[in-house]
């Protein structure tokens, strides 16, 4: 599964992983707190860094971590706020599956380079009272994502140190309060991943950089960024967000494993030029910044079988 973060705002559950897998967060959600993933503020899309599996059997490891990201309170928000974020640091890795990073590989292989895999992300929830765009409007729950992705290997080295991967998601979302579960809408963001990774004698090396658009429905902009009529002021018009293009992002990251210990980092960017929700109201900023790291320290591997 990718995390969080696709198109729209990223998000916080998702972006803590991706610093703490090094890689940028994998799914854009308006919270601003994604980790695409994918998507990914560092919270734990761990990936796999350890020995791999002999020959019909798997290799599994356990952990856990901190991390600390700093992130707008959406994607188009100028306040921004910095968490301390724990995560769990999960691996599985076996001759057909690979679970890394929020990220299931080779569920459904259809070819030697294309294959379906399931992507999955989640965003912190947005206190409308503490945010001056959205001010006396709901709050923003917490979200959920999840949906197949197509991925397609362009280039692969023979070392195998790099790759080149063109990924088409496609998430629902998911909106989860203790009172209410509602369906939010859909987000993609298609990307093309270049990943380089390294093994040393005390662990891995793993750089990633990805781009690519967002794109999302109606409603799932009008979730983030509609303005109803009984939430008009004279400084926030309605507003009725159509769907489609939703920014362009632009993300780095890396990750370093030795030992029993993992650390990674990551930055993401997004311009919302030309997004088809730039002219909201509650679009304070054009620009997004979310960046993180994290550390975690590995306890229990199968190694130790």
């Amino acid at each position: 599964m990718t995390g969080a973060l696709v198109s729209g705002p990223p998000l916080a559950t998702g972006e803590a992983r991706a610093a703490a897998t090094g890689e940028a967060p994998a799914s854009p959600g308006p919270p601003a707190a994604s980790l695409e993933q994918n998507e990914t503020p560092p919270a734990g899309e761990q990936e796999a860094q350890g020995e791999k599996p002999a020959s019909g059997g798997a290799h599994w490891e356990v952990g856990i971590g901190l991390s600390v990201i700093s992130y707008p309170d959406y994607v188009g928000s100028d306040q921004r706020q910095t968490w301390p974020l724990p995560f769990p640091y999960v691996v599985y890795e076996s001759q057909r599956v690979k679970v890394e990073q929020g990220t299931v590989t080779g569920a459904l292989p259809l070819t030697d380079r294309l294959r379906f895999d399931l992507s999955a992300g989640g965003a912190l929830p947005v206190e409308s009272d503490k945010n001056h765009a959205r001010r006396g409007m709901d709050d923003l729950d917490a979200t959920g994502e999840i949906g197949p992705s197509l991925k397609y290997d362009f280039y692969r080295a023979e070392s195998g140190r790099h790759t080149v991967t063109g990924e088409l998601p496609l998430r629902a979302t998911i909106g989860v309060a203790f009172d209410d579960i509602r369906y939010v809408g859909l987000i993609s963001t298609p990307n093309i991943e270049y990943r380089y990774e390294q093994e040393v004698d005390d662990g891995r090396w793993n750089v990633r950089l990805s781009t690519g658009p967002m794109l999302t429905d109606g409603r799932y902009n009008n979730y983030f960024y509609g303005v109803p009529t009984r939430d008009v002021l004279p400084d926030r018009p309605a507003y009725n967000a159509d769907g489609g293009y939703g920014g362009w992002r632009t993300s780095a990251g890396f990750s370093r494993r030795w030992n029993d210990y993992w650390f990674g980092a990551f930055v993401r960017y997004i311009n919302l030029d030309g997004a088809v929700f730039e002219n909201s109201p509650l679009v304070r900023t054009r620009t997004y910044l979310i960046g993180g790291l994290g550390v975690a320290w590995i306890f229990a591997h199968s190694d130790d079988d």
